[in-house]
């Protein structure tokens, strides 16, 4: 399980770095992920799967009641999430889409350092 958690926070910081690096690049991928319709299903699932794993590798992190915190916050969202629904959620992203590229790389810069946090945790 600390691997699954190892790679979901490399893959959050690389996500990140991206996001620092080309705003539009990530911008573009997150609204062609929206398009395809499975980008509702995707938030729930990550957010789902997160979660579970935070609470089953808790014991074994550096902060093991912020892993706990979080993995409880994760499943929360993911539960919650279908209930604001497509529409709002994806009105939600058509106006990060249209903020300046630098409150994209602020966004960027908290998934690069979540994803290191997580990597620092865990390691």
């Amino acid at each position: 399980m600390t691997i699954l958690v190892l790679l979901f926070g490399v893959l959050i910081a690389a996500i990140g770095l991206y996001g620092l690096a080309q705003p539009a690049g990530l911008i573009g991928q997150i609204q062609k992920l929206w398009e395809t319709g499975a980008g509702m299903i995707t938030a729930v699932l990550v957010r789902l799967a997160m979660g579970v794993l935070l609470l089953l590798t808790a014991p074994e992190a550096r902060h093991p009641q912020v892993f706990q915190v979080l993995g409880v916050i994760a499943i929360v969202a993911a539960v919650l999430l279908p209930f604001v629904g497509n529409e709002r959620l994806g009105r939600l992203i058509a106006w990060w889409s249209n903020q300046s590229p630098a409150l994209i790389r602020v966004s960027a810069t908290l998934s690069f350092a979540f994803g290191s946090y997580l990597v620092y945790a865990i390691v």
